[in-house]
C-alpha cells in the first residue's frame, strides 16, 4: 500500500522508523475511533489522518506518468479496498436483512462512500480520497512549484468553505482538493531533510510546538471525513509540523535500534492496512459506543492486524494488504 511502503523495490528499501511512524499513525486512527473525548481528539485528530497524506507526499516519486499512478494505486490502494468491502460487506448485508433494517439507502450509503459512509465501512473515504489525491497530485506536480503552491492553497480554501460539501461527494474524491496541501508540504520537507541540522532537537520543537498550539486552542483538531480541516491554514500546517517532527525524531532515535526491531516495524507496517480497513468492522460487531473500552480497543487492533500478518505470507497478501507477498529470509 502506498502509505505504507517507503518504496517499490520491497522490504529491503523500508526505513525502519519511517515504518515506526506509520504504526504509530495506524494505532492513532483505531484509537480515534474508540474514544470520542476531546483529550483523545487533542491528542491524535490534529495529525493522525494527514501523517499518511504528508508521508505520501515525503516520499513521492518523480517519473511516474498519470497512467502509472493509476495503476500503481489501483494495486495498492484499489485492490485491498474492493476485498475487504466485499468481506465486511457479507455480513453487514446480512445483518440487515436479519434486523429487518434492509432499504435502498442502507445499501447505497456504503458504495457511495465519503463521509455518509459509517461503521463497518467508517475508514473506506480515507482510501479512496488517497487515491484520489494522489492522482491529482501527480497531475499537479508537473507544474512549477509556484503553481503548485497556489492550486494546493486554493484547493484548502475550498475544504475550509465547503470542506462538508466535498466530503459527501461520491467516495468522497472532493475532498482530494484540500488534500494537495499535505503531500505538496511532505514532499517540500522531504527535499529540506538532508540540508538540517540538528534534527532531533528540531523534531522535538516541532512536536511541542504544534501540540502547544493545540492545547492553546489556536489550532482546532481536524475532523476531514467530515470535511472539517480545523483552523484555517494554521491546523494544516501544525498537523505537517507534528507529522515532520515525528519523521525527524524516528530518525535520529532508530540510528541505535537494533535491525530485528527496525524489521518488525516493517513487517507491522505492511500489514497495517488489513488494521486501518477492518478495525471498524470489529467495532461494529462489537456495538463499541462512541467510547468504548481498553479491551475493545485491543480487539479492533490485533484482530485485524493478525489476519494482516497472516496475508501477509500468502498470495492474498496484495488482496489484503496491499503489499506483495512477504519472502522469508
Amino acid at each position: 500500500m502506498a502509505l505504507l511502503a517507503r518504496a517499490d523495490k520491497g522490504t529491503s528499501q523500508r526505513s525502519g522508523a519511517i515504518d515506526f511512524i506509520r504504526v504509530l499513525g495506524i494505532v492513532a486512527v483505531v484509537a480515534g475511533h474508540v474514544w470520542s473525548s476531546d483529550l483523545v481528539r487533542n491528542l491524535l485528530y490534529t495529525w493522525h489522518v494527514p501523517l499518511f497524506f504528508f508521508l505520501s507526499g515525503y516520499f513521492w516519486r518523480l517519473g511516474r506518468t498519470a497512467k502509472d499512478e493509476v495503476v500503481k494505486r489501483g494495486r495498492t490502494l484499489g485492490l485491498p479496498y474492493a476485498a475487504w468491502f466485499a468481506i465486511i460487506g457479507i455480513p453487514y448485508v446480512i445483518e440487515l436483512l436479519v434486523s429487518g433494517n434492509f432499504g435502498l439507502g442502507s445499501f447505497l450509503r456504503p458504495l457511495y462512500g465519503g463521509s455518509v459512509a459509517g461503521r463497518p465501512f467508517t475508514t473506506f473515504w480515507f482510501v479512496s480520497v488517497l487515491f484520489f489525491t494522489a492522482i491529482l497530485y501527480r497531475a499537479v506536480t508537473k507544474l512549477p512549484i509556484a503553481i503548485q503552491a497556489v492550486v494546493a492553497a486554493v484547493g484548502l480554501g475550498a475544504g475550509y468553505l465547503v470542506g462538508d460539501v466535498l466530503a459527501k461527494t461520491p467516495l468522497a474524491i472532493g475532498s482530494a482538493l484540500p488534500c494537495l496541501s499535505f503531500m505538496l508540504i511532505g514532499t517540500v520537507a522531504s527535499r529540506l531533510h538532508p540540508r538540517l541540522r540538528w534534527r532531533p532537537l528540531l523534531g522535538l520543537g516541532l512536536l511541542s510546538g504544534g501540540f502547544a498550539l493545540v492545547w492553546g486552542g489556536i489550532s482546532t483538531p481536524l475532523d476531514m471525513k467530515g470535511g472539517d480541516f480545523g483552523t484555517p491554514f494554521v491546523s494544516m500546517i501544525v498537523a505537517c509540523a507534528i507529522s515532520f517532527g515525528l519523521v525527524l525524531l524516528a530518525g535520529f532515535a532508530f540510528q541505535s535500534v537494533p535491525l530485528a526491531v527496525s524489521r518488525l516495524f516493517t513487517r507491522l507496517a505492511a500489514s497495517g492496512f488489513a488494521a486501518v480497513l477492518a478495525h471498524p468492522a470489529i467495532l461494529w460487531l462489537l456495538q463499541t459506543p462512541a467510547d468504548g473500552t481498553w479491551i475493545e480497543f485491543w480487539i479492533a487492533l490485533v484482530i485485524p492486524w493478525a489476519v494482516g500478518l497472516i496475508a501477509l505470507q500468502t498470495p492474498l497478501s496484495v488482496w489484503l494488504t496491499g503489499q506483495d507477498r512477504a519472502i522469508r529470509q
